[in-house]
């Protein structure tokens, strides 16, 4: 009865192999598994700082264009009254037209403000 051998199952692991295979791992084997954790982790943080910073630049070209577009809109609606204005009483042109310099350049300001805000959010 000594040479009897201990049973394998046919795939050549014993009952210590068998619990090794399934269950413990090497240090090596942990520490891969922990820096694959890590990297995987880090991964997913980049990409959603990603996402948001797209999102944010996303809103913020849409407050600049908005702010552009209104601010246009107010300029060709002010040169028509002008034009109006003129047509009524030429003699105030040049008085209109400064007037309507210095809003348009007003808004400009305005405008130019609100962007630059934008970026430093």
């Amino acid at each position: 009865m000594s040479n009897l051998t201990p049973y394998t199952g046919g795939n050549g692991l014993t009952s210590g192999g068998l619990s090794a295979a399934l269950g413990r791992r090497s240090p090596i084997q942990r520490e891969v598994s922990r820096e694959l954790a890590r990297t995987q982790g880090q991964a997913l943080i980049r990409a959603a700082q990603t996402d948001v910073e797209a999102r944010l630049t996303d809103l913020k070209l849409a407050a600049a264009a908005s702010l552009g577009t209104s601010a246009q809109q107010h300029v060709a609606t002010m040169t028509a009254m002008e034009g109006e204005l003129v047509k009524a009483v030429p003699l105030a042109s040049a008085r209109l037209e400064m007037i309507g310099n210095l809003t348009t350049i007003g808004m400009t300001e305005i405008v130019t403000d609100a962007v630059s805000k934008l970026r430093r959010i």
